[in-house]
């Protein structure tokens, strides 16, 4: 058995007898679905716990939209991967009514009816609204940032500063190396066989949002500042943040509060402001 996020869906020669999923735009289902009974060559029907391919759709009922909160009464957070709850409501409903669906010949038809013109129930339209909005923003940034190639390659608009063109859509990140405490030093957060590369394999990407007027705690500048001359002049920007025991990071915003921000085997969390 194997859980996981949906990036398993990209990329990946997996195969699966059975596969269950949170609900999810169409097109990705069907993503997902590729792969259920990939290899027959390896593994022939005969030798497998299941009649036949299975992929298990977890939602809530399309027919039950009392309110916006459609989805969000489902509990999980796998609501926020996915902001158009128009877009899995049309799926849901498309799915609900098929009670399934066959490779090819059934997938241009629920592609078609998912992103065509069915109308959402009223409570959820501001999803799609929301949704066409962001959109239509998105293809105006990227108008910005487009290299012409009829006007060449020219220092022009955006280009003018290397980190303003983005290649990729999504929330900007900024990239801090954890550090633990050991008899009052900083040392590396994650063990190799040099200092350098240790000091690389404890990066991560924070949201930049969580890192805005936020600097390391006043007790460690000094040891921060001994550890970034030691690297290479464009890494010195790079933030360090100590860890503690309980797995606070030990930053503070500019105003003397904790920047409340937590490591653990789950990751990086923010947590509500503390004095």
């Amino acid at each position: 058995m194997l859980v996981a996020t949906q990036v398993i869906e990209q990329s990946l020669d997996l195969d699966f007898d059975l596969m269950i999923s949170d609900l999810a735009p169409v097109d990705l289902l069907i993503q997902r679905s590729g792969r259920l009974w990939r290899h027959m060559d390896k593994r022939p029907a005969d030798q497998r716990p299941v009649e036949g391919p299975k992929l298990l759709v977890v939602s809530p009922d399309p027919n039950q939209v009392t309110d916006d909160k459609w989805l969000k009464n489902m509990g999980h957070k796998g609501r926020f991967v996915y902001p158009n709850h128009a877009l899995l409501w049309r799926t849901a409903k498309a799915l609900f009514e098929k009670g399934g669906f066959a490779a090819p010949d059934d997938l241009r038809e629920l592609i078609e009816y998912v992103y065509g013109t069915e109308e959402a129930p009223e409570a959820l339209q501001p999803y799609d609204i929301e949704y066409e909005g962001q959109s239509w923003g998105d293809r105006t940034n990227a108008s910005f940032n487009l290299l012409r190639r009829d006007e060449g390659y020219c220092r022009a608009g955006s280009w003018l500063e290397e980190d303003a063109v983005r290649t990729r859509l999504g929330e900007p990140t900024q990239t801090i190396r954890l550090a633990c405490i050991n008899d009052d030093k900083l040392k590396p957060w994650c063990e190799a066989d040099s200092e350098t590369r240790a000091w690389a394999l404890s990066e991560i990407s924070v949201r930049e949002k969580w890192l805005q007027g936020v600097e390391i705690a006043p007790q460690w500048h000094e040891a921060a500042k001994a550890i970034r001359e030691g690297w290479p002049k464009w890494q010195r920007k790079i933030l360090i943040a100590p860890v503690d025991k309980s797995g606070a990071l030990l930053l503070e915003n500019t105003d003397g509060q904790s920047a409340s921000l937590r490591y653990d085997k789950n990751g990086l969390e923010k947590h509500e402001k503390t004095s």
